[in-house]
């Protein structure tokens, strides 16, 4: 149901990513959760559940947002339960950071991390990643859920826990949440949106169809083909679109002088460079101005780097990095081919798709550059922004 009304979330849960290991831990928890709330301890869930939060938390690392199944159990009423669950989740931090070999640190860091990614000196939403921009609202939903609550009314099986339970709470939470930051509604509305749904339709079958009847084995074969068809075409190139990619090779001929000199910076403002290059280049004997997140950068290029984003990637916002740029660092601009940008002060060299590579003037002759006028008159000053 859910590959075919929100194809984006199915989409998801197959691209590789840490925060896959936490969206199964929450969906292991939804399918569950009425374990947790038994006088009789069943310890193979409590087991389950703390492996799921040690990978969880080892692997992904947002480990604090296990207070949002929490705090579903608490408003859900199902103290019991709510109790086991907190034991699992400390047992299941403390192990997870346990396994990064710097227990405290790792704590630490990542809790810290989130608070300034957070509270991070912003203008405009558009400036952050992704996955904290706030999301828009999606009808498809609404109408989904709206469908299977009308459905359950009219056939007489509508009672109060349909709705009052951790499971529809969580996804109520997540939904809400995300209007804030995405990843709310992501990592944790969605999978549990997702479990209320498969629980809803497996009450429908139960009610409808035996276990062992054909036609409970045909809904899966319609079901399970459409899933097929869904996740393997290939819609926006979702599956095709890296063979076109070119990456930025060190050990290329044809960026011999192109790439920062050892201890020299790539600045970038794309944090998808960052990715594509470091691990094309693991051994690259220099930094990225941006990396695993902008927050993390230091303060006088995080200026630069939110008036960028504010200016839309105008060539004029780079040029603070221009004038702090030694013979060692690079420049990178993502632009096409013909459309080289307009800063005279640096040598310029298409160096792959949408890939321009500035560098100071070398004095050299022969290379591959597409060099620019050296005069600095008339130079832009950089975009200004009021807040």
């Amino acid at each position: 149901v859910i590959a075919m009304f929100v194809p984006s979330l199915s989409y998801r849960l197959l691209i590789g990513r840490p925060f896959v290991v936490t969206m199964v831990g929450v969906l292991y928890l939804c399918f569950t959760w009425r374990k947790l709330r038994c006088k009789t301890v069943a310890w193979p869930v409590l087991i389950d559940l703390c492996i799921a939060v040690t990978a969880s938390t080892w692997i992904h690392c947002s480990w604090f947002l296990w207070a949002l199944p929490v705090a579903a159990f608490f408003l859900a009423r199902e103290w019991r339960a709510a109790i086991r669950l907190i034991a699992c989740i400390l047992v299941g931090v403390v192990l997870g950071a346990i396994l990064t070999g710097h227990p405290i640190t790792f704590l630490m860091q990542t809790f810290f991390h989130i608070l300034q990614s957070a509270s991070a000196d912003v203008l405009a939403r558009r400036q952050l990643v992704t996955e904290l921009r706030p999301m828009g609202i999606d009808p498809v939903l609404i109408l989904l859920v709206g469908f299977l609550l009308g459905w359950r009314s009219l056939r007489g099986g509508w009672h109060r826990g349909v709705v009052d339970n951790p499971v529809f709470i969580l996804a109520a939470l997540g939904w809400v949440l995300g209007f804030q930051v995405t990843r709310f509604w992501l990592d944790w509305g969605a999978p549990a949106l997702t479990a209320w749904i498969a629980l809803e339709i497996k009450a429908e079958l139960r009610r409808q169809t035996g276990v062992f009847m054909l036609r409970r084995l045909g809904i899966a074969l319609v079901g399970g083909g459409v899933f097929f068809l869904a996740m393997t075409n290939d819609f926006s190139s979702r599956w095709t679109g890296n063979l076109t990619r070119e990456y930025l090779d060190s050990s290329k001929a044809d960026m011999k002088g192109w790439m920062p000199e050892p201890k020299g910076i790539f600045y970038s403002n794309d944090m998808a460079f960052f990715y594509q290059t470091f691990f094309k280049n693991p051994h690259g004997d220099w930094k990225y101005v941006v990396g695993f997140e902008p927050s993390m950068m230091p303060k006088d290029d995080w200026d630069i780097y939110m008036k960028i984003m504010w200016n839309d990637g105008a060539v004029e916002a780079f040029q603070p990095w221009v004038k702090k740029m030694r013979p060692i660092d690079r420049l990178v601009i993502e632009q096409s081919k013909s459309a080289k940008p307009d800063i005279p002060e640096l040598e310029w060299y298409y160096a792959a798709k949408m890939i321009w590579i500035g560098r100071l003037p070398q004095n050299k002759t022969g290379d591959a550059a597409t060099t620019g006028t050296l005069s600095t008159t008339n130079v832009p000053e950089p975009l200004k922004t009021s807040k």
